[in-house]
């Protein structure tokens, strides 16, 4: 847990540092200035990877994934997807027959 810790520690000093660190004073304009290049340069620490399902694979995974994607980027637009979006939705024409 210590290697975590230090690591947690040290990322949270990093993102502290527009307002002056944990108890530092607040940098002057020309400080935020020169501390904002120098988060410009520096490389991500934290990156999202998606981790694949292990019930059904990494390729059911990545399918199901890119699936919410379209389906978020058809409704941003306006358009259905899914059982919905076809003419034959709700078009059972009457009630439900007993057997």
């Amino acid at each position: 847990w210590l290697p975590f810790a230090k690591a947690l520690w040290g990322e949270f000093l990093k993102d502290m540092r527009l307002e002056g660190g944990l108890v530092g004073p607040v940098p002057t304009p020309m400080q935020r200035k020169e501390i904002e290049r120098q988060i410009a340069r520096e490389f991500p620490s934290q990156v999202h990877e998606p981790k694949p399902s292990y019930r059904r694979g990494a390729a059911a995974a990545i399918a199901r994934h890119q699936e919410r994607e379209a389906a978020k980027a058809n409704e941003a637009k306006g358009r259905q997807t899914g059982p919905k979006a076809g003419p034959q939705a709700g078009s059972t024409g009457g009630r439900f027959r007993r057997r």
